[in-house]
């Protein structure tokens, strides 16, 4: 008797990495923020995302980092579970 070797899903495959993409782009954030933090207090520097302004800091960096990846990430696997409906085997028969 052989027992199969357990499989995983391609989908926490894709949310691992996207987690990943996640962490990776708010730890990115944060060092850029603590990097700029003494100048940018110094000249009172604010960033503007649209109608939101802020003060750069490393927690905003951080916030920011997260977010706007998520929010790309998002609508890119919006488009690929979209897409991924429509089965072209199907529609060739």
């Amino acid at each position: 008797m052989s027992e199969r070797a357990p499989t995983r899903s391609g989908s926490h495959i894709v949310i691992a990495m996207l987690i990943v993409a996640i962490l990776t782009a708010a730890g990115f954030g944060y060092a850029v923020g603590a990097s700029v933090l003494q100048s940018a207090v110094e000249k009172g520097i604010e960033a503007t995302l649209g109608p939101i302004s802020f003060a750069l800091s490393p927690f905003n960096l951080f916030l920011y980092g997260m977010i706007s990846v998520s929010i790309g990430m998002a609508v890119i696997l919006g488009i690929v579970f979209f897409l991924s409906k429509y089965d072209t085997a199907s529609l060739r028969d």
